[in-house]
């Protein structure tokens, strides 16, 4: 008898083949409708200041570097997001080779070659910080990036070529800089003031995080904090009391600008959605919460948004990484699955698949009907996939038979400085296809963190400042040679204004992690990328279909039964099927530095192909069992490897 299957609209989930199947189902909710199914979307999320410089700022560069000054800086680092001041009259954009919008434009080939979907990016907003988080009025962009023009010209050129754009956006608060926290500060009866999380003392407000003036005869306590940029400056952010119907019209106002900017019906120039950062089914802190939940504030704030268009999308980073925002969706489309991208990299860097293969089936079991999570492996917040991979080190082991002894007095290169040895540099890449190999076969919509597809490598550093993050959000790595060798490169240079990143950094010319090094080459984790994102694309099965647990068992032929990397031989490779009516794809992930043979059985035989960035070296066979007459199906899979097997009906 054939299992049944229990599905839900955007995603169904299958349970084990060799026995009865047991369908893990969705929780059924009242939502919002969604307009938008991102079921086919590969999301690709870069930051603007890190990503591209475009030609005309390149120009603007050589002029000043030929001009009277001859490129000599006659001051310090100016204040502002944008414009002159002091360093000679030119803008730090221009000086220090910040990405901008005309940057964006001329990239788009790139990722539309790359394949990608729809590019999200972080805040685009006034902001004194590279990442722009903590961001003024939101219907204006930060001039170090161009003009509001620019921007919807980049909308615009995305949309020309089948590619939507999500903005990233603060709601729950706004910059210390804006007009409307001045207003507050210098005047507690503005009208201003009544828009903020303001309280007598911070009694109510911990243990949030509480910011004070500390001005003679002024005890108020808002909710909110300062820190370090990564030039020196301090910023701050003040909290928006969502209560409250001005700071509530306001951001809702924002959006419908961006949604359409000339309001004409025609969405040809306005962004295709949100990316919703550090959000709350309910704020913790405060009275009600100021208004910050699902129910108070999203639910009404996607409504208003709906009605400009329909088809609006939305996605929520959760504030607790510990879960999946399911409580999020009531207004959300998605959420960002944060459990499974920890998870993924903990079963490689371990050599144990069981942790990814259960973080997806709890994420499944959880995901409501018409909601959906996205997958990822990396984004600006953690250390980078490339560098997070690696089991613990051991002893370190000895030189190969033949290598050269170092010369006296040669040092040793320092942590997060230089290139790894060739052995370690391409192993750290083996796992950085396997990564991607996992990300995109799994039965939820993929997001890519710009230079992933080409192995850049970063991990948290401590400067005192946010600059702390700088080394996972290192220039895009456009050529072999950066500005210095390079100067007509388009990569950005913008952590320049801050000399202690650029001596720790992590990338370094010609380390073989960029687009130039790596376009065109076959095994590259560039075209592994580019491979397997024309294969989610052209499968109906990679993008829609049902995820379907296989347990298979490992066909043994000698050895310890462990691995260099400690994984143990029961838990090394995970096998799931991804069913569609319009097709079929088995997918087996050996997390393992050992080749590994499975096996698994069904009654009805399931005849195929390896397809994929390792088919020359992943096999797959039909065989019967003698005594059940069940039709076994054998998988040899590479170390650190994927077999994708596409299924021939017959």
């Amino acid at each position: 008898m054939p299992p049944t299957i229990i599905s839900s609209p955007l995603r169904r989930l299958i349970a084990l083949i060799l026995s009865p199947l047991a369908a893990l189902s969705a929780r059924a909710q009242e939502f919002i409708p969604s307009g938008f199914d991102p079921s086919d979307e590969v999301i690709y999320q870069i930051m603007p200041i890190a990503w591209r410089v475009s030609s005309d700022r390149l120009e603007a560069r050589r002029e000043w570097l030929a001009g009277p000054t001859g490129g000599v800086e006659t001051g310090g680092v100016e204040s502002g997001a944008g414009g002159g001041g002091p360093g000679g009259g030119v803008p730090i954009e221009v000086r220090h080779r910040f990405g901008d919008f005309k940057g964006m434009t001329e990239s788009l080939d790139y990722l539309s070659a790359l394949g990608v979907t729809g590019i999200w990016m972080t805040p685009i907003f006034p902001s004194r910080a590279y990442h722009g988080y903590q961001h003024g009025a939101a219907d204006d962009v930060n001039h170090w990036f161009g003009t509001r023009e620019d921007f919807i010209g980049f909308v615009r050129s995305a949309h020309a070529l089948g590619m939507k754009v999500y903005i990233d956006l603060v709601v729950y608060g706004i910059s210390q800089d804006s007009t409307w926290f001045q207003n507050a500060l210098r005047d507690p009866g503005h009208p201003d003031a009544g828009m903020f999380a303001i309280a007598p003392d911070d009694s109510s407000l911990r243990p949030g995080p509480v910011w004070r003036a500390n001005r003679p005869g002024d005890r108020r306590a808002f909710q909110g904090y300062d820190f370090k940029t990564w030039t020196g400056e301090t910023i701050g952010i003040a909290w928006w009391d969502l209560r409250r119907e001005a700071p509530r019209d306001l951001v809702a106002s924002w959006c419908r600008y961006w949604m359409d900017p000339d309001g004409d019906g025609d969405f040809s120039d306005g962004v295709d959605g949100f990316r919703l950062d550090h959000v709350w089914g309910r704020y913790p802190h405060g009275p009600d919460g100021w208004g910050y939940g699902v129910g108070d504030f999203w639910i009404p704030w996607k409504k208003e948004l709906q009605r400009v268009n329909p088809r609006v999308f939305t996605f929520a980073e959760q504030a607790q990484w510990e879960n999946n925002g399911i409580d999020l969706l009531p207004a959300h489309d998605a959420a960002l699955a944060k459990p499974l991208l920890f998870a993924i990299r903990e079963s490689i860097a371990s050599g144990k698949a069981g942790k990814a293969a259960a973080a997806l089936e709890k994420a499944m079991r959880q995901i409501p009907a018409g909601r959906t999570l996205l997958g990822s492996i990396g984004d600006h917040d953690v250390d980078r996939v490339a560098s997070s991979l690696s089991p613990p080190p051991g002893p370190a082991p000895g030189p190969a038979p033949g290598t050269p002894a170092p010369a006296p007095g040669t040092p040793a290169p320092a942590p997060g400085t230089g290139s790894p040895p060739a052995r370690e540099a391409a192993d750290e890449l083996d796992r950085a296809k396997l990564a991607a190999g996992i990300l995109l076969t799994l039965p939820l919509p993929p997001v890519i963190y710009f230079g992933d597809e080409i192995g850049m490598t970063g991990r948290a550093g401590s400067f005192g400042s946010d600059a702390n993050d700088i080394p996972r959000r290192e220039p895009f790595k456009w050529t072999a040679a950066g500005p210095g060798e390079n100067p007509d490169s388009p990569m950005t240079d913008y952590w320049r204004a801050h000399a202690g990143v650029i001596e720790k950094r992590f990338s370094r010319d010609g380390d073989g992690r960029s687009v130039e090094e790596q376009q065109g080459r076959p095994g590259s984790v560039l075209e592994t990328y580019r491979e397997l994102i024309r294969l989610r694309r052209e499968s109906v099965a990679l993008r829609r279909g049902d995820y379907l647990p296989i347990k298979a068992d490992e066909v043994v032929s000698g050895g310890d039964g462990q691995d260099a990397d400690g994984g143990s031989t029961g838990d090394a490779v995970w096998v799931f099927g991804r069913i569609h009516d319009k097709g079929k794809m088995v997918v087996a992930v050996n997390v393992s530095t050992r080749e590994r043979t499975v096996a698994f059985a069904r009654s009805r035989a399931w005849h195929g192909r390896v397809v994929g960035p390792w088919r020359d070296r992943a096999t797959y066979e039909v065989g019967e069992d003698a005594s059940s007459g069940r039709a076994i199906h054998t998988i040899t899979v590479p170390p650190l490897g994927v077999a994708l097997v596409e299924i021939a009906e017959r």
